[in-house]
């Protein structure tokens, strides 16, 4: 019963992070700090699903532990986002930070042209072309829809590698908390470390090695 949603969520897990990656070249104005943190976590989280699944059949605990690792690591952008609700306040207070943006972008956001013209001069000269003129945007929560926009691209980096680190290091913790809680597979079934002694019956068989 275990095989088949297991063999569907790894699938699913991999498309996930596959395409995750791809999106992040666009993802929160496609920023190179939050593009490289996307395509670290597509290709890390990618890379631990295939170990743990390479592990599935021949080392019950290294295919726990792997699995577990690439599941935390699809988990960092839950991180993240919590990391951003305390960190765009703070954005906002010390008042400095700018993010750039494109003058398609800003009008996508900014329909009124009045107050587009007032804001970014740039973005309603003459002969302008808005794909690929550039213009500064002030982070602030308080500043409408724009401001805070703006300020979730400010941020978006940051948390995500903040989040990265954070949920690498307690995974490890946890892995290494639960070290004698770990499995053993005996035939088709897994069974806690702590009941090893009353599984060597005859007719049963395990393996301490996986």
């Amino acid at each position: 019963i275990f095989h088949l949603p297991g063999y569907l969520c790894l699938l699913l897990l991999i498309i996930a992070n596959i395409t995750g990656g791809i999106v992040g070249f666009k993802s929160f104005g496609g920023e190179i700090n939050v593009q490289s943190c996307y395509y670290s976590l597509a290709v890390g989280g990618t890379l631990c699903f295939f170990v743990g699944y390479g592990y599935a059949r021949v080392n019950t605990r290294e295919h726990r532990r792997w699995m577990i690792r690439g599941v935390n690591l699809f988990a960092t952008v839950i991180t993240a986002a919590l990391i951003g609700l305390a960190a765009r306040p703070i954005v906002t207070h010390i008042g400095t930070y700018f993010s750039i943006w494109r003058c398609d972008e800003v009008m996508a956001i900014l329909t009124n042209r009045d107050e587009l013209a007032n804001r970014f001069p740039a973005c309603v000269a003459n002969g302008v072309d808005v794909s690929k003129q550039v213009v500064a945007v002030f982070a602030n929560i308080h500043e409408g829809e724009l401001g805070t926009a703006s300020a979730f691209r400010v941020e978006r980096g940051m948390s995500l590698w903040f989040a990265i680190l954070i949920q690498v290091l307690a995974g490890e913790a946890y892995l290494l908390a639960t070290e004698d809680e770990n499995y053993y597979k005996v035939n088709y079934a897994l069974e806690p470390r702590d009941k090893m002694g009353e599984l060597e019956l005859p007719g049963v068989g395990y393996d301490r090695h996986s």
